[in-house]
This record gives structure tokens, sequence and C-alpha cells, in this order.
């Protein structure tokens, strides 16, 4: 039987019953987490975040192309534990421009080049700077600027970190030391004052900070323990043996200019550099000056015969 419906169209009969939509699915920890994350973005006016912590992997510190992507795949299977050590911090716009003016110190202005080059020098240079930088950042005058300045100083210093390791003032008391104890200093004050004060959420920005903290910590307890530190030790410990074995050098040349055949300046310091430790002999000193004396004026037969005489006393041909 067909109907019409007050619309006039037409009806072939009893509609069959609604497919409803199945369940929603509970959703993964790894997504509440991030949907909180999120949440709370907004709720104070944020940008976004930066993570600090993520997931530790252990086993392997390298990993293949399809070990990244079975990685991928196993997001979903996170566990709450897994999740719940992740660290972030809320980032806004002042925090970010913070960041931006932390970065240029710390690389030297080389932040955006894409590669860096630094020498010891760059690392004297950075850690002498590091003290200004913290008065700086204290100097501001209300309280969520200080924390900003503080936050990305530090952050900087982590990420660009080779004037831990390339520096001429890394022994106990120096300027690093005294560096980073100012720095320790004014965090200590600065976390005194509470989330509100500082304008962070107590959620994410606090622990994630606190992790930042941690972290940088325990990489400058790595270096004082003796990881680094011995080998740097050790390093310019040769160094300095070499560069008093040049001196030496040099000073036995300076003492046999005339011997050498009056070499001076330059000519005298290569000698003295590559020969000037040996013990030298009369027959070597006299080939030298021999050498000297003819110059460029010796025939092919006079330099082969040459040759064979400092052969006879021991010499090398050069």
């Amino acid at each position: 039987l067909r109907s019409s419906d007050p619309l006039g169209k037409a009806s072939t009969g009893p509609s069959p019953p609604s497919m409803s939509a199945p369940p929603a699915s509970a959703p993964t920890p790894k997504d509440a987490h991030f949907d909180r994350l999120k949440a709370s973005i907004d709720a104070h006016g944020c940008k976004g975040s930066m993570l600090v912590v993520g997931i530790s992997k252990e086993g392997s510190n390298s990993e293949s192309e399809e070990e990244e992507e079975d990685e991928e795949g196993k997001e979903d299977s996170y566990t709450v534990e897994q999740v719940g050590t992740l660290r972030h911090i809320l980032i806004n716009d002042a925090r970010d421009e913070a960041l931006n003016k932390a970065l240029d110190f710390a690389s030297g202005g080389q932040g955006n080049n894409g590669f860096m080059m630094t020498n010891t020098h760059d690392g004297n240079m950075l850690i002498f700077g590091i003290p200004d930088e913290v008065k700086k950042a204290l100097k501001k005058k209300t309280k969520p600027e200080r924390f900003d300045s503080l936050f990305a100083l530090t952050f900087a210093l982590d990420s660009h970190d080779y004037w831990m390791m390339d520096n001429e003032c890394w022994e106990e008391g120096d300027e690093m030391d005294q560096a980073i104890k100012g720095l320790a200093k004014a965090w200590k004050t600065t976390l005194k004052s509470t989330d509100a004060e500082l304008g962070i959420d107590g959620e994410y920005s606090r622990p994630g900070v606190e992790a930042m903290l941690g972290m940088f910590e325990k990489k400058v307890k790595e270096l004082d323990s003796g990881g680094v530190l011995v080998q740097v030790e050790a390093v310019r410990g040769v160094a300095s043996n070499q560069m008093e074995a040049r001196r030496e050098g040099v000073v036995q040349g300076r003492r046999h200019e005339s011997e050498l055949g009056g070499a001076t300046g330059y000519s005298a310091l290569v000698l003295a550099v590559f020969c000037g430790t040996r013990a030298s002999t009369k027959s070597q000193e006299q080939a030298r000056a021999d050498g000297q004396d003819k110059g460029m004026t010796n025939t092919p037969t006079e330099i082969d015969t040459r040759g064979e005489a400092r052969r006879d006393d021991g010499w090398e041909t050069w």
C-alpha cells in the first residue's frame, strides 16, 4: 500500500530499523595525555608546548628505518605509566621570544645556519657571558619575565653544550664553575615563587622545568665526576708537554744560530721545532754549514756527494 505524507512524498511502507553507530572506543593513554595537554595549552593562552622528556627506549641507542616504523605502530600501546613520564613546558609568545634570544646567545649567532663551527675561544666567551645573562634575567620587572629568561637561557646552554667541553676555565673555582653556580642560585630563588606568580601551569610547566634542570645538573656532574674533564685534562697535559718540548727546541735553536749557518727568525724556529731537541754532533752541524755555504750553486754531483757524506755521518737525507 502506498500512502502520502503531509508533504506529498510517497511512502512505500515501514522504514527499516536504523543502524546505530558502534560505541566509541576509549582513548589510548597517549591520546588522553595529548588531549589534556592541548586543553591546557588553550586554557593558558599558549601557542604550543616543548617536549622536555620523551619515552625512553631501552635496549639499542640506534634504530633502523624498519625499527622506527615498528615503533610508530606501537605508540598506541604505550601504557599509562609510560605516558606519565613525559614532561612538557607550555610556550607562550613571551617565552618563545626569550628562547630565540637565548639560542642566539648560546650559538654565537649561528643558531639559524643549519650547522655550527666553534672553538675554544667561543667556549670561553660564552662562559664569560653567562653571569651577565643571569643578571639580565633577574633584573626583569616581573617574575614571569624572570622565569622565561632563566628557562630560555638554561635550555639554550643545554642544547648548545660545546662550551662545557671546549674551554680554558673548567677547573674548580674557575669561571665555568662560578657561572653554573650563579645560574643554579638564580633558579633556586625563582622556583620559590608560586606557579601563579611565575605565570606557569602546575600540571606541565613546573614539572617540565624541574626535569630540564635535573638533566642539566646531571650533565654538569658527569663532567665533574671524571668523564670529559679527565679526558680534557689528559689531552691538555700532552699538549703542554709538546709545547714545552717546542720551547726547549726554540731555545736550543737560538743558542746554535751561528752553528746553523746564521739562521734567524722563522728559519731558526722551523729548524728548532723539527730538530732542535735532537742531540747535535759536530759532524751534523758541519754538514748543515756546508750545505748552506754552497747554497744553490751546487751541481747535482756535489749534492749527491754531500748526501752520501750525510748518510756516512748518520744523517738523514732531507
